[in-house]
């Protein structure tokens, strides 16, 4: 460890001498660096740890960048596991001796610590004349006693037992919550309990059983279908051996990822494990809808924030309750609307180049429309439609609603060479049950282009284009 640490601290100090041209020393603490940053001193019974922080942008920053990379030393050689920022800061905070070396740094002041934990320190101060900045460089020699080194492993393998047992005893809890109560969100909080309790102990085997319980219940949940349309069920389950277990108070998030409209964006679970979600305005895409539902990561993840995670844990943990996720694919044929269907006409007739854009929009947005193509009654039109035999023939397809619709095209001549037209859309929308007119809606669109069909074709996909979602709006209701 000696022969590692010493080639680690000549590869610092050799980094520090290739500085920039532009990079001046501006001031030291010493005449030249301690011989100490490259060979810490040996001495019988003690530790000497070497803490270094370079380019810090103040000395306060550097002196604690310092502190904690040599208590980072000292942690390693008591036994402490030290597997990332997050561990060696939860070691600060709990540990009072280290603690006490920092209230010691702070009451002596910058640049001059000395005495008992602290040893030496030795500051450089630069300035960059490109960036108009200084900063700064610390060396720091602590020490420590074998005999206090010794007294604390003592301390920790102590503290170390009591939490495997308290451990055990979430475990246990946790075991007992699935088998006898059935709650598993509980258990589940059981296992991150244990779990955390032992990040200082990776490997143990309560260590390794609680992480195995954590996985159990991730692994095990299942996300099933109980009601579709505007209003969504789900069921979430957690199988635990051959049974399977309700899964309450959990938050289920949801989004429409095919198709456009409003969903309930977060609900819970009851205790049965039962989440509902709502949706509003619907569109399909090509007829179909995509909802995902999927439990929310924050909720599982918070509960591990003190425990310690490999990285290949953590990431196969995220992986895993991604995979969690449920698709729900909705027909617009099965969404629930009423059955419809679209009549336009023009001068010449059932114009179908606007009844195809209304009704693709209505089918986009899960009405069900059913085309008559056959033969409509002698004389039916926009504006003479009230016949039984007219009614008789849509209510035997199964309609509801109706829209009926005339489009017409005025010719206004050329203007610059272009051909002007003036285009309007008036539509009637029926309740075939009540047999009475629910809305009108009309619309007008003057266009120019370089043919007169060209311009009345445009003016006419305009306008079915215009009109179309507010009759979705309409027949949605």
């Amino acid at each position: 460890m000696k022969k590692v640490l010493i080639f680690l601290l000549s590869f610092l100090f050799m980094a520090s001498l290739s500085l920039d041209a532009r990079t001046k020393l501006v001031s030291r603490s010493q005449k030249k660096k301690p011989a100490w940053i490259t060979i810490p001193p040996q001495e019988k019974g003690l530790y000497y740890f070497v803490g270094i922080s370079q380019n810090s942008a103040t000395l306060d920053k550097a002196m604690r960048g310092a502190i904690e990379e040599a208590l980072k030393q000292v942690l390693t050689v008591i036994g402490v596991f030290v597997g990332n920022k997050m561990q060696i800061d939860k070691q600060i905070e709990g540990d009072k001796t280290i603690t006490k070396m920092l209230d010691e740094y702070k009451e002596v002041g910058k640049g001059k610590v000395s005495g008992h934990r602290i040893k030496e320190i030795y500051t450089e101060e630069y300035f960059d004349d490109e960036k108009k900045e200084r900063f700064y460089d610390v060396y720091l020699l602590m020490k420590y006693s074998e005999a206090e080194i010794q007294k604390e492993r003592d301390r920790i393998a102590r503290e170390q037992a009591e939490n495997r047992k308290t451990a055990q005893g979430y475990i246990d809890t946790a075991q007992k919550n699935v088998r006898e109560l059935g709650l598993v969100w509980e258990s589940y909080k059981n296992y991150c309990q244990a779990f955390a309790l032992l990040a200082d102990q990776p490997g143990s085997p309560v260590y390794n059983e609680s992480l195995f319980g954590v996985k159990k219940v991730i692994n095990g949940i299942k996300i099933t279908e109980i009601a579709r349309g505007k209003n969504i069920a789900v069921r979430v389950d957690v199988t635990m051996g051959e049974k399977d277990y309700p899964l309450g108070d959990l938050k289920l998030k949801a989004e429409i990822v095919r198709g456009t409209g409003t969903i309930t964006a977060s609900v819970f679970t009851d205790k049965t494990g039962e989440g509902k979600f709502s949706i509003a305005k619907l569109k399909f895409d090509e007829g179909i809808a995509r909802v995902k539902i999927y439990p929310e990561e924050e909720q599982f993840l918070l509960p591990l924030e003190n425990a310690y995670f490999s990285r290949s844990d953590m990431d196969n943990l995220k992986k895993t309750l991604e995979e969690k996720a449920f698709l729900l694919n909705l027909k617009s044929a099965e969404f629930g609307y009423s059955v419809s269907c679209v009549f336009i006409w023009d001068e010449k007739g059932r114009d179908k180049q606007v009844e195809d854009i209304i009704s693709k929009e209505l089918v986009n947005s899960g009405i069900k429309v059913v085309s008559i193509a056959g033969s409509l009654p002698a004389g039916i039109t926009y504006g003479n439609f009230e016949s039984d035999e007219f009614y008789q023939l849509l209510e035997k397809e199964g309609v509801q609603r109706a829209v009926l619709g005339e489009v017409g095209v005025i010719d206004q001549g050329q203007v610059y060479s272009l051909h002007s037209v003036k285009g309007s859309l008036r539509l009637k929308i029926l309740d075939l049950k009540k047999r009475e007119v629910m809305n009108t809606l009309e619309e007008g669109k003057a266009h120019t282009q370089l043919n007169f069909e060209r311009a009345k074709s445009d003016v006419k996909e305009y306008l079915g284009k215009r009109m179309a979602p507010k009759i979705t709006e309409l027949l949605s209701l």
